[in-house]
């Protein structure tokens, strides 16, 4: 059993599993590495919306909408915006710097982008930590 389906017994409104393949287009053409534990993730679900209904998770794949794919939410971008966005709340988005997205590595922190400041805060240690969070909420 993979860590997701430890903490994330009912799938709810999550989606089927990530194409390992398309996984790695996505990353390929934004120019990243995905945190091995995130890759876990998308293998069990690509995005949808967690437990509480409080976030959504964007998608490698198609997902609930066009806007709310990974490709989407960093299309148009500058150059120098720090995250890689993987997720939204009703107020802001959030997803992992892209400085620490340049190898493969097993996990990495998660940020918020709080758009009034322009400036990165950190939501949790790694994404597990923030699905845990969230579960341990509910």
């Amino acid at each position: 059993m993979t860590w997701p389906e430890q903490l994330l017994r009912d799938r709810g409104e999550l989606l089927p599993p990530a194409d390992p393949g398309v996984i790695e287009e996505v990353a390929r053409s934004l120019g990243i590495h995905f945190p091995q534990e995130y890759v876990e993730f998308l293998l069990w679900a690509d995005g949808g919306i967690l437990p509480g209904k409080r976030f959504l998770l964007y998608s490698v794949g198609p997902g609930l909408h066009p806007a709310e794919t990974i490709l989407a939410a960093n299309r148009d971008r500058p150059a120098d915006f720090p995250l890689l966005l993987i997720g939204r709340d009703a107020f802001e988005e959030f997803g992992f710097l892209k400085a620490e997205l340049v190898a493969p590595k097993p996990t990495s922190p998660l940020y918020l982008w709080l758009h009034e400041t322009e400036a990165t805060k950190q939501l949790a240690s790694s994404f597990s930590a923030f699905i845990r969070s969230i579960v341990t909420k509910d």
